[in-house]
């Protein structure tokens, strides 16, 4: 049965948008950072969901134009009806919608620095690593920067509660301070940057990052 509270949400699902380059050079790439978001959705539906909901996510290819990404974000919020985005990045690509996200009140979430993938001390590392092998999603700074993401679009929703609306998470994002992996995440701080994290890692001449 739908749920009358909020657009893309119902008493089982909760679909997110992402509008981002997914084809191209560029589209590789992004397409790991999303493989390793759907490592964080897909642990916590079968678990139940989120509230009992299950996370789904709609992605359309913007080829890093700042015009088709505007249609994707209509598309994302007319057609696909979203809740809100998830994963979207590009200067342009970001921009050139804002004033269409503004005005739907859908919040978005994603864009962080990401940590040392291959560290033991961090829980949150380990398990990224045992469902990305499972899951054959390269391990990499990619797919654990979408990994992390995910988690922070999880926790946000958790803590909004059941009566799930665009305002109240809004409100939970404006209040969360997490720290994830090592890294914190504040967004209190009413920065749309909520995070500083600075890792140094080196590579050697083979390709191999070295903390």
């Amino acid at each position: 049965m739908l749920s009358t509270v909020e657009s893309g949400v119902t008493d089982t699902e909760i679909l997110l948008g992402s509008s981002a380059v997914l084809s191209g050079p560029l589209g590789s790439q992004i397409k790991v950072v999303l493989n390793g978001a759907a490592l964080a959705f897909d642990a916590a539906n079968e678990q139940g969901g989120v509230g009992g909901r299950k996370i789904e996510l709609a992605a359309l290819d913007d080829e890093l134009k700042p015009e088709k990404a505007l249609e994707n974000y209509g598309k994302l919020l007319n057609d696909h009806r979203v809740f809100a985005f998830f994963g979207c990045v590009g200067p342009g690509t970001t921009s050139t919608p804002a004033k269409l996200l503004q005005q739907s009140g859908a919040p978005s979430v994603g864009g962080y620095g990401t940590p040392y993938p291959w560290g033991e001390v961090e829980a949150v590392t380990r398990d990224y690593r045992r469902l990305a092998e499972r899951a054959q999603v390269p391990v990499g700074y990619g797919s654990f920067e979408g990994y992390l993401n995910g988690l922070v679009m999880i926790k946000a929703i958790k803590r909004t509660g059941r009566d799930l609306m665009r305002a109240r998470l809004h409100a939970t994002l404006r209040a969360l301070k997490l720290r994830l992996a090592g890294m914190d995440i504040d967004f209190s701080t009413g920065a749309t940057t909520c995070s500083r994290f600075i890792e140094m890692v080196r590579a050697t001449p083979e390709g191999r990052f070295v903390r």
